[in-house]
């Protein structure tokens, strides 16, 4: 009986009687290198979990949509500290979209239009302060349709 050069597997001549322990041999070593191939991924996987982001910190992100409600206000919480997070309408609006930016208090936008933010740990709120009561400028609009997407680490 011959082997393979590379995993030393059972190589059945015609002139070889068959019997089953060849290859359950083989199939045994298969096994054995399908789960150390598994361990070696689930290792990996476990580095660059600890090791993304900056510093050595996780990162995160996180997307989400929700309806406006026709206040001058609004809130997205995430269950990470975010440092940034990019708020955009479905349609509409002149298109406009904004991105809050840790640690300023005022959005960066396609308008002038003045937008403070407060900052948490776990999220932001946004009000427009030009023209208090306009919901479009607060990405805000009653039934409207609004995605946002937040970046941000685990710590």
């Amino acid at each position: 009986m011959q082997h393979t050069t590379k995993y030393s597997l059972n190589l059945i001549e015609p002139s070889d009687e068959f019997l089953p322990e060849p290859l359950n041999e083989n199939t045994k070593a298969v096994e054995a290198q399908l789960q150390a191939r598994e361990a070696a991924e689930t290792a990996m996987e476990q580095r660059l979990n600890q090791a993304i982001g900056a510093g050595g910190r996780t990162a995160r992100i996180a997307v989400g949509s929700y309806v406006g409600g026709d206040e001058n206000a609004r809130t997205v919480d995430v269950d990470f500290y975010p440092i940034a997070i990019l708020v955009a309408p479905e349609s509409g609006y002149g298109a406009q979209f904004f991105v809050l930016l840790r640690p300023y208090r005022s959005a960066f936008c396609r308008s002038v239009e003045a937008i403070e933010v407060t900052w948490t740990d776990r999220g932001a709120s946004w009000r427009n302060t030009s023209i208090p009561g306009d919901a479009a400028k607060s990405m805000n609009v009653t039934g409207a349709n609004y995605y946002w997407a937040a970046i941000g680490t685990a710590d």
